[in-house]
């Protein structure tokens, strides 16, 4: 399997709900080496303060100039954690709070599917938006795939099959 200390996430968040993002900070620094957050939001201090909590010495906050959106967000943490040496990089919003062994999970689909021959690109969790019939999904085994395409996509109010990702 992938070497997990190698994963950077990186969250970005503009205006969050506190409460939210300490949850999902808490649940993901035991996963990865290394969170950045960045800051699309003008808070680069409270971030600071709660990110050195959670995860000290091995979090980072990237503060913008505004809120430049979520793609060139990303991109900034994605060349920040490049530049840390990371070998994947996991993207988060600022309300998406990954369930535990998550990111285990997401490596073994990765492995799995490389060692078939796959060029594997990318790998995220199966979601459906309140599980196709409006009702969350409890109990159930985790369903990563791996997506030669495609990024994470699953984040506030999703059931995501699995709970690789916890919602509300």
């Amino acid at each position: 399997m992938s070497n997990p200390l190698l994963v950077h996430a990186v969250v970005v968040t503009y205006h969050p709900d506190w409460d939210r993002l300490s949850r999902a900070l808490s649940s993901l620094a035991p996963q990865v080496a290394r969170v950045i957050v960045v800051d699309n939001g003008g808070q680069v201090a409270r971030l600071e303060e709660l990110t050195n909590r959670i995860a000290p010495g091995r979090s980072r906050v990237l503060g913008q100039a505004g809120n430049v959106g979520m793609a060139a967000a990303q991109n900034c943490g994605i060349r920040d954690a490049r530049t840390g040496g990371a070998s994947h990089v996991l993207l988060l919003d600022d309300d998406s709070v990954p369930a535990p062994h998550m990111v285990e999970r997401l490596l073994a689909a990765m492995d799995k599917e490389a060692s078939a021959g796959a060029r594997v690109a990318a790998a995220g969790p199966v979601c459906w938006l309140g599980c196709r019939d409006g009702r969350r999904v409890e109990g159930c085994e985790c369903c990563c795939r791996v997506r030669r395409a495609a990024g994470l996509g699953a984040g506030n109010r999703g059931a995501v099959h699995g709970k690789a990702v916890q919602g509300e």
